[in-house]
């Protein structure tokens, strides 16, 4: 067998998303047995081509499980969550800095705050309660608040002002909404990686 020539990385990556099933090392090793095999009988490129089809069937299969849609709807649910306690504590903020002296940023600093606090929690408890698929869910997570992001840009709008001023938008607003995206999207991996290893060290020293 071709040990030189790998598997390849994107197609890797996908797998590893599942790592957490109990039959993942057998999938795992099944593929790259007959992708070593492909590769010395046919070449690297067939092998490549088979590996990435055979890649995207599985996955195909994988995410069908219980196991796995309990994850998506994790994530999903951390940022419904997100989504629904963010506007109450803006509304609470506003309404508490109404008669308070005018800071500048003070407002933007404490709802950033607030929302890097609510993700690290949520980071850190579904990712507990779903040990062993912690990076399917930093990846779902990620993906459904940037398309709950791109929903609210279109319904509220804000794509028509940047469109008719699009210096101005991008001036006033784009470095702060670029940076609280940032924040919540790095938090949650922050405290899910976190409580991975936690999780993995406790694991190991029983």
């Amino acid at each position: 067998m071709d040990k030189t020539t790998k598997p390849p990385h994107g197609a890797t990556l996908l797998l590893n998303l599942f790592a957490g099933e109990s039959d993942f090392p057998q999938i795992e090793g099944d593929l790259r047995e007959e992708f070593y095999q492909l590769a010395s009988q046919s070449g690297p490129e067939p092998a490549r081509k088979w590996y990435r089809r055979e890649a995207w069937r599985n996955a195909r299969a994988l995410i069908r499980r219980p196991s796995v849609i309990n994850a998506l709807v994790g994530a999903a649910f951390c940022v419904a969550v997100f989504r629904l306690v963010t506007p109450l504590f803006f509304r609470w903020l506003r309404f508490e800095l109404a008669s308070a002296p005018r800071t500048p940023g003070l407002g933007f600093l404490l709802i950033t705050l607030f929302e890097i606090a609510t993700v690290l929690i949520l980071g850190a408890v579904m990712s507990r309660v779903l040990k062993g698929r912690e990076s399917l869910l930093r990846l779902t997570f990620t993906l459904f608040y940037l398309l709950t992001t791109a929903k609210f840009i279109i319904f509220s709008r804000i794509y028509a002002v940047w469109l008719s001023e699009p210096w101005h938008f991008a001036a006033i607003h784009s470095a702060m909404d670029q940076l609280g995206l940032l924040c919540v999207v790095a938090s949650f991996w922050i405290s899910s990686l976190k409580m991975e290893r936690l999780t993995g060290v406790a694991g190991r020293e029983r």
